[in-house]
């Protein structure tokens, strides 16, 4: 079953309710009793308890608890599980957790602390660990007395809120073991807003629902960032700097923003209902970014980072959008991406309604998959190669503008309402078009394949085989532009045309200079297979 994002303005109440049976917290009246139900993360150590409808003689014993948390956080040593029963916790704005120790309540429906806790822990490897309860929020600033910044010095201890129902949670200190938030309800959001990490950290969210968004806003330096299996009304927003490994998968978001310095980063398997996923990440060289098996529901993608590979995404783009836009610098692999788009006729002023938009230094457009809008692919990139995609149904085709020797192979154009292919060459610096090889330009409304620059179609200078199949188009199959003066002659050999005679070709099925004297001719003999054997 598909998550469904929750709205922003639910209450605590009603994310509770949600998460009981979404996240299975708990909701008993009755405090646990001992180390057999604690779910086994809780660290060994003597249990104090808390129940807010006590009275009589205080010792933090199961029959004669404290009646406040700040009496059972006082009596807590290192290590310790305070035990909250089922109650309302009022108290101090701020509830300061000086040690390392767990805070377990009876559930997260049941055990409500109107305050926040303020975790100070001194350093250690134990967990300051918040369980199965409500409240307002969770900080984490530190012990700035015990702050080191030194590589390979101690940090400060790790933090987990597990099974929790909160408002907010905001870290605000560096140089952490590690912030853990699971199998929770969080109202608003979660920051981790820290500065930089000097030995290595963990932030992750899991198994969580978040009525507003996940931000990581924190430094630079060696820190693991998780966000996954969450059900999240706002956005994931990664703004850190670089050094980072980041994780984003299998939530229901919407959007996705990384907008961070040069990280090594997963986007993948998550479901975005609204919104869009932009990656304007630094890094050049060698990839750092890979967002794949998405599902875009309306809104689109935009890569405006140092490099990325894109691949196996599924983009339902709304009109007047380009859904797929490829902005990065080398290399930007786009990949086996499925893009539809609403039918609209192209404005080049505007340039709304692409599938793929590829201005790029280097990579590959390959295998994408595109239905609709104005035009399926733009090509103004250092792309190597152009294959295997498939396009129907547009205003045109592909409009390929960057030669730079890329080879345009193995493509299916077909059923749009102008021209299959549109070559030119809009980028002085370019060099050659490579080959164009094994493509299907049919039953298009314009030319098959129309040439504004020299491209070698079959058997010219780039070696191609030809084999492609130009076929059932309104216009002329081929359409040459070129003036004779550029280029004497194209090559168009070992294809397959409307006709199976030489003549017939010539008049029917290409434009060329016998149409026009100004123009290249066409050499297109032999035949391919389907047109003549060669």
């Amino acid at each position: 079953m598909r998550r469904s994002p929750i709205p922003a303005t639910l209450t605590v109440c009603a994310l509770v309710t949600l998460a009981a049976v979404a996240l299975g917290l708990g909701c008993s009246s009755s405090s646990p009793s001992g180390p057999d139900d604690n779910g086994g993360d809780d660290q060994p150590g003597e249990f104090v308890y808390v129940d807010p409808s006590y009275v009589g003689e205080e010792l933090g014993t199961q029959d004669k608890p404290f009646n406040t948390i700040e009496e059972g956080i006082d009596a807590a040593g290192k290590g310790d599980i305070v035990v909250l029963a089922a109650g309302t916790y009022a108290g101090r704005t701020d509830i300061d957790v000086p040690r390392v120790m767990t805070i377990r309540g009876a559930g997260a429906g049941s055990s409500i602390v109107d305050a926040r806790f303020s975790v100070s822990a001194d350093p250690d490897t134990q967990a300051v660990r918040i369980k199965s309860l409500s409240c307002e929020e969770v900080m984490f600033w530190g012990n700035r007395a015990e702050l080191v910044v030194d590589p390979g010095d101690t940090v400060f201890a790790p933090i987990v809120v597990d099974s929790c129902a909160v408002d907010t949670v905001d870290v605000g200190y560096p140089a952490t073991h590690s912030y853990t938030i699971r199998n929770s309800v969080i109202t608003y959001g979660v920051g981790f807003n820290h500065g930089y990490v000097f030995d290595s950290a963990l932030n992750e969210v899991r198994n969580c629902m978040v009525g507003r968004g996940v931000r990581f806003a924190h430094g630079g330096g060696d820190v693991t960032n998780i966000v996954e299996n969450c059900s999240i009304a706002g956005a994931v927003t990664l703004l850190q700097g670089a050094g980072s490994t980041n994780t984003i998968s299998s939530n229901t978001v919407n959007g996705i923003l990384d907008s961070s310095g040069a990280c090594a980063t997963v986007i993948s398997n998550n479901v975005l209902p609204t919104g869009d996923l932009v990656d304007k990440s630094g890094g050049w060289g060698s990839e750092d970014q890979f967002i794949e098996w998405n599902e875009i529901e309306n809104g689109v993608v935009i890569l405006t980072s140092g490099n990325a590979t894109c691949r196996y995404n599924t983009i339902n783009a709304p009109a007047e959008t380009i859904a797929l836009k490829a902005y990065c610098g080398a290399p930007a692999n786009v990949v086996g991406n499925t893009i539809t788009l609403p039918y609209e006729e192209l404005d080049p002023e505007t340039y709304h309604g692409i599938g793929i938009l590829a201005s790029c230094g280097a990579g590959v457009v390959t295998d994408n998959t595109i239905t609709g809008g104005a035009l399926g692919i733009l090509d103004r990139c250092a792309a190597t190669e152009i294959s295997g995609n498939v396009i129907s149904g547009a205003h045109m085709g592909m409009f390929l503008g960057h030669p730079n020797g890329k080879d345009i192979r193995g493509n299916t154009v077909t059923g749009c309402v102008a021209d299959g292919v549109v070559v030119e060459r809009y980028y002085v610096g370019g060099l050659a078009y490579g080959v164009f090889e094994d493509n299907t330009f049919a039953d298009n409304g314009g030319a098959g394949l129309r040439l504004l620059y020299p491209a070698d179609v079959g058997g010219g200078a780039q070696n191609s085989m030809g084999g492609n199949v130009l076929t059932g188009n309104g216009d002329y199959d081929l359409v040459v532009e070129v003036p004779a003066d550029t280029a004497a002659v194209i090559y168009a050999r070992h294809n397959t045309w409307d006709h199976a005679t030489e003549g017939e070709i010539d008049s029917d099925d290409v434009y060329d200079a016998n149409d026009d004297g100004s123009l290249a001719d066409v050499d297109f003999m032999p035949l391919g297979s389907g047109g003549g054997a060669w």
